[in-house]
């Protein structure tokens, strides 16, 4: 039996429940008029990471008890799945641009391009489709039938968005209040870690990528990532006694992400 799928599956599904948890909890926060649209982005972002999660964890479940059998169903879901990570990442762009210029039109211009690249790549994703490559006890790999779409996702969305990771925890250098600084450096290591995976997992052995026991570093990297963005909005209570620190449930007034 192939119990390493129902191991990654875990995994992914407990990632899963924190993502789609914080982006709950992030499009109820407070927010003023001018960043309520961005605030519900980032949340937007984490729902729609969390449900792909999810999506994936299925499939690995359907493959470990015949995958012969639901191959069609998984063949739906991955689907679905891939057409999620476009919307996904145009909300993080969203609320990163208004994030760094808290400009609304340079906001939505920036937004419109990634739209617009973004629904070429899913049409043509939903247009050749996707076959299943490899099979292991660990992973089950499906690859595009037409490159395009991975271009697009690689040129235009991971790399961007990476070093945009980046400068999201640089930006704990530019505040002395030690809560903003704490959550600056904690939403920016998850994303790091969470999009550095992405980047890892498109280029070692691409296009297959670590298909083995090796993948459960991938696995328990993004783990870590849900975390790292559970406790920048929840900190441990010895950190937040010992630092001063302030989660989302002391937050009284709105504040602008930034």
């Amino acid at each position: 039996m192939r119990y390493g799928l129902l191991i990654t599956a875990a995994l992914i599904a407990f990632s899963a429940g924190l993502y789609i948890y914080m982006g709950r909890r992030l499009r109820r926060r407070p927010a003023t008029s001018e960043n309520k649209w961005a605030t519900v982005a980032f949340g937007l972002f984490w729902d729609l990471i969390g449900i792909t999660s999810i999506l994936f964890s299925l499939i690995l479940i359907l493959e470990f008890i015949d995958h012969i059998r639901f191959e069609p169903v998984s063949y739906v879901l991955y689907l679905l799945l891939g057409s999620l990570l476009t919307p996904a990442v145009i909300c993080l762009i969203y609320w990163a641009v208004f994030l760094f210029t808290g400009k609304r039109k340079l906001t939505m211009a920036v937004t419109a391009f990634y739209i617009a690249i973004g629904a070429a790549g899913v049409f043509t994703f939903l247009y050749t489709g996707a076959d299943v490559v490899v099979r292991t006890d660990w992973m089950t790999v499906w690859e595009n039938r037409n490159p395009i779409p991975n271009i697009i996702y690689f040129f235009a969305y991971i790399i961007p968005v990476f070093f945009v990771s980046i400068a999201i925890a640089s930006l704990a250098r530019h505040t002395k209040v030690p809560s903003e600084k704490y959550r600056r450096v904690m939403l920016g290591l998850s994303l790091i870690l969470f999009n550095g995976m992405s980047l890892v997992r498109f280029l070692i052995n691409y296009p297959y990528g670590p298909v083995g026991p090796d993948y459960m570093i991938i696995n328990t990297v993004q783990v870590l990532s849900a975390l790292f963005v559970f406790w920048a909005y929840y900190p441990p209570r010895f950190i937040r006694k010992k630092y001063g620190i302030i989660g989302l449930s002391g937050e009284r007034a709105p504040e602008v992400e930034r």
